[in-house]
Parts: C-alpha cells; structure tokens; sequence
C-alpha cells in the first residue's frame, strides 16, 4: 500500500458536516460537530481496489477533505489551529449504508477494511492559503455525482481541530 503520509494512530472523521448535503439529506445541520473514528485497517492509497464485504448491497462514497495532522493539537488558540496541519489529501468515505441504518452509529459500516482510499498526493499545508475555499468533487465512471466546496462546510477545519 502506498500512502502520500506515513499510517496515521487514529482518523477521525466529522458526519453530516456540509450544509448542502444536510439539505439534500432533508436533515438540520448539527449545532456541534458529529464524529466517528475509521479504523486505520480501512485506509489505502490511491487506485487500490475497494474490497466489497458480501452480503452488503447499500454500499456508498463521499468525496471529502482529509486533513493530515502533523504534530500534537491540544490546546491550540483558535487562530493557531491550522498550523498544526500538515496537509490536505483527498478522501472517499465509502460506508455500508445497510450496515449503518441497522447498527444506528457510523463506525463500523464505516471502518471495513479498504473504506478509506486517499491520495493521489498530499498537498502540503503551506501550499493551501484557505482550506476553506477548495472544491470537493466526486467522479464514478466519469460522472459527476457530488459537487461542493469545503465553503460550505458546518465547522471549519480550524474549528474542529480545537
């Protein structure tokens, strides 16, 4: 497996964090930040297969930002939060959504081994002057079936580092 970063000790994730999915959901956007945890058994690098576990037949993507923390985060000052970025990668948030609705909590639909593809490249912080401004765009078979930006995200990446 090749990763553009070393095996990261945990990845944490934020659901229902864009204000245009949650109306597409037909959901209210949350009044703080929902997480979950993706083992790192479900990361793979770019153009490595997504394995299909059988017997699940909802399974679904989402194209979001990753951000690679790059040194110890706690107790950060609002306006120091970023600097302990140390890049941003793209990432698929590939979940069993059948596994999902009937266990009722993300972790485990979204943990299967090979959930996690990231990559191609890790765009180091200091070449991203606004995390808060890049699109987010997701292809399957060279159709466009998400298109957002990270503008409309609920919390900002600064604000969920703290």
């Amino acid at each position: 497996m090749t990763l553009p970063f070393d095996r990261p000790g945990k990845i944490v994730c934020v659901g229902m964090n864009y204000r245009d999915h949650a109306a597409e959901s037909g959901v209210e956007v949350p009044e703080t930040p929902v997480l979950f945890a993706k083992w790192t058994s479900a990361l793979i690098g770019p153009n490595e297969p997504i394995v299909l576990p059988p017997g699940f037949d909802q399974v679904d993507y989402e194209a979001e930002l990753g951000v690679v923390i790059g040194r110890r985060a706690r107790g950060l000052e609002t306006g120091s939060a970023l600097d302990a970025v140390a890049g941003y990668v793209c990432l698929n948030d590939v979940s069993a959504r059948d596994l999902q609705f009937e266990d009722g909590q993300w972790t485990r639909a979204k943990s299967i081994d090979t959930f996690c593809p990231v990559g191609p490249r890790l765009v180091p912080a200091a070449e991203v002057s606004d995390p808060q401004r890049l699109g987010i765009r997701c292809l399957v078979n060279g159709e466009v079936l998400q298109d957002s930006s990270t503008a409309e995200m609920c919390f900002s990446v600064a604000e969920l580092i703290l």
